[in-house]
């Protein structure tokens, strides 16, 4: 490998300042989709340094980050039920949700453990190099948009209790 600065970015492994050199996969073992396995469950999954190369990364190469087991969900069943203090409660379903005003955004997403394995003294967690950020368009229903919507419709009964 020619270890020049020009020769680490004609070969795409110069990335802001900080150059890779070493191959991600000569670091960890390479999942089915050819991210970085890091750990099988929880799952972490890393992108290799090879893969930046396009402005918005391809959700087939975006890392994955789980501190717990992914549940199981069966879609066709879940919902989203208010109930309790409201004078209407309902159920929504995903479908439901998804009638609700839509927005978008560019934005990068970086785990905080981002570059961890570079770290002196050497610290505890997921020995993550420079493949735990990508950048997406990310796409649905603002939280607070979605909330406010959900209990006007539900319309929430006042605290039937008193502060002391």
């Amino acid at each position: 490998m020619n270890l020049t600065r020009r020769g680490l970015i004609e070969r795409g492994l110069f990335l802001g300042g900080a150059a890779a050199l070493l191959s991600h996969r000569d670091i960890a073992a390479q999942s089915p989709d050819g991210l970085i396995t890091l750990s099988p469950a929880p799952k972490d999954l890393e992108m290799p340094v090879e893969d930046f190369v396009d402005e918005i990364t391809p959700v087939e190469h975006f890392f994955v980050r789980c501190h717990t087991a992914i549940p199981q969900v069966k879609l066709p069943e879940w919902k989203l039920e208010v109930k309790g203090l409201v004078d209407r409660p309902l159920s929504l379903t995903l479908p439901d949700l998804q009638t609700f005003p839509r927005a978008e955004l560019v934005s990068v997403l970086e785990c905080a453990g981002n570059g961890r394995r570079f770290y002196e003294p050497p610290v505890a967690g997921a020995q993550w190099r420079f493949g735990s950020v990508g950048n997406a368009r990310w796409t649905g229903v603002r939280f607070c948009e979605i909330s406010a919507m959900v209990l006007h419709r539900a319309n929430p009964k006042p605290k039937p209790w008193k502060r002391p």
